[in-house]
C-alpha cells in the first residue's frame, strides 16, 4: 500500500453535504466511491485525497458506509 498514491475509492474526513451544498470537515470518516459517500450524506471533496479503508480503525468510520462496505466487501469475495 503506496500512501502517497491516489486513490478512487477509500475515506475521508471532508465532504459537501448533499442537502446544503457546503463544506464540512466531517466527525467520522466516509467511505467514497465514484465522488459520493456510501451513505449518500455527502460528495466527495474536488481534488481530496482518499486513504484506503484500513487505514482508519472501524469504530472511527461512519456505521451506515461500514456496513455497506462491508456487504460489498463479502459480495466481492
Amino acid at each position: 500500500m503506496k500512501l502517497l498514491e491516489s486513490y478512487s475509492k477509500g475515506v475521508s474526513a471532508h465532504g459537501i453535504d448533499i442537502k446544503t451544498q457546503q463544506f464540512k470537515r466531517l466527525k467520522k470518516w466516509h467511505f467514497f466511491a465514484n465522488g459520493v459517500s456510501l451513505c449518500g450524506k455527502y460528495k466527495q471533496v474536488k481534488n481530496d485525497n482518499l486513504l484506503p479503508a484500513g487505514m482508519i480503525h472501524s469504530h472511527e468510520m461512519c456505521a451506515k458506509c461500514r456496513k455497506i462496505l462491508k456487504k460489498i466487501l463479502k459480495e466481492e469475495n
